[in-house]
């Protein structure tokens, strides 16, 4: 039997051939990865904005179900650069301490006029300025009166017939003030007495009218009200150890353009502190805090402040309160676009470099987080395309990027 055997031949590429195709599927990379590389961009920014919301509505949950208030945390992500003072990449839901009113049911303190207090308004006539606790009622405040570090501390918020006032200090009276309260049971020395900002909660230096009516005169003619009145303080001290959220590579909260009402920047350190906002030292601007009480409303923020010290341009931080007024704007965006230098403070203007540089108010895949302090409730919403002319102005700029939030929520 013959076999007959056919000559297999293989055929291949040529170099040219090679060449050809290679050069064609370098084309086809180089039209479609831009294309993928926006997708993905654009599905990462959407992922963190829809995170930020969805965590700051995990703290009003456990506010409302525990019956505690819990606070949102916004880290900053460092103290040596001016972009890291302004960008946020790391959130934490915290606790915050419970309100003291007194260590025994119906624990009562009374309005006072401290005429020697360095306080606002100290040298209006009899304005109450400070309130005076019973130490037998309020153990609690009199170690805030011995440490700095106590239960109760100075910025928290002494709440008294629904008005809301700043704490100053914290102290003893002494025998130099008069006794109008029934010493008897103790001695004059060991009675709390609290300074407060007459203004309330929000008084500033423009509008010096105290939050109570001129004390009258008592018939020994000191300067107490002798009315017992029941109280409440807010404490600012949050308890860490809760949960967290790092957001996505590339991904930040831009602190330049975030805080409460139309065209504000409460949580921006050009708003903080403008001179040290590009300073070359470290320094710290301290988180930005949003607590929600039991009913699910924002309770108060808190912001940092700085305080010089003795020998500057060191700096300290100190909280700041803040009653909530209207929504409060979170913006989200792209680490890259946290970009301080173009805030013009001094022009109020905002600069426009290019598309690669252009910072996350004027990039339209950043997202706004937007929320009401009246009932807790959390929405999201784009930003806005801001045309103008150049450069930007930089309140109407804010104005309109936030209208627009509000618009589309």
């Amino acid at each position: 039997m013959i076999r007959i055997q056919l000559k297999r031949t293989v055929q291949g590429f040529t170099l040219v051939e090679l060449l050809v195709v290679i050069g064609i599927l370098s084309l086809l990379t180089a039209v479609t990865l831009p294309t993928f590389r926006d997708v993905i961009t654009d599905a990462r920014a959407s992922e963190s904005i829809r995170n930020v919301r969805a965590f700051i509505e995990t703290a009003r949950t456990m506010a409302t179900t525990t019956g505690r208030s819990h606070a949102v945390v916004f880290e900053r992500d460092g103290i040596n650069f001016a972009e890291e003072r302004g960008s946020v990449t790391l959130l934490r839901i915290v606790s915050a301490a419970p309100d003291y009113t007194g260590d025994f049911e119906k624990s009562a303190c009374f309005l006072y006029h401290e005429t020697a207090a360095a306080a606002p308004l100290s040298g209006m006539t009899l304005a109450p300025n400070a309130a005076v606790f019973n130490p037998s009622e309020c153990v609690s405040l009199s170690k805030s009166a011995m440490v700095a570090n106590g239960p109760v501390r100075v910025g928290d918020v002494l709440v008294l017939s629904g008005r809301r006032l700043v704490i100053t200090a914290i102290s003893f009276c002494d025998n130099t003030d008069p006794p109008d309260v029934d010493f008897s049971d103790a001695a004059p020395n060991t009675w709390i007495k609290v300074y407060f900002d007459p203004r309330g909660a929000t008084g500033t230096g423009n509008i010096d009218t105290p939050e109570f009516p001129l004390l009258s005169l008592s018939g020994t003619g000191t300067n107490v009200d002798t009315t017992p009145r029941q109280f409440r303080i807010e404490r600012k001290t949050l308890r860490g150890g809760g949960k967290t959220l790092r957001l996505p590579r590339n991904s930040a909260i831009d602190l330049y353009y975030s805080g409460i009402g139309i065209a504000s920047t409460q949580f921006s350190p050009a708003t903080i502190s403008a001179a040290q906002m590009n300073s070359s030292a470290d320094v710290d601007y301290g988180p930005v805090s949003i607590v929600f009480n039991s009913t699910g409303a924002v309770e108060r923020t808190y912001v940092g402040s700085l305080v010089p010290d003795s020998t500057p341009p060191n700096f300290t931080w100190s909280p700041n309160t803040l009653q909530p007024y209207s929504s409060i704007f979170i913006l989200v965006g792209r680490t890259a676009n946290v970009r301080p230098d173009q805030i013009n403070t001094s022009a109020s203007t905002l600069v426009d470099i290019g598309d690669d540089e252009r910072s996350n108010i004027l990039d339209v895949e950043s997202g706004w987080v937007v929320i009401n302090p009246f009932n807790g409730q959390v929405r999201t919403a784009d930003v806005g395309s801001i045309t103008g002319p150049f450069p930007y102005d930089f309140t109407t700029s804010m104005a309109l990027a936030q209208r627009l939030a509000i618009e589309s929520n």
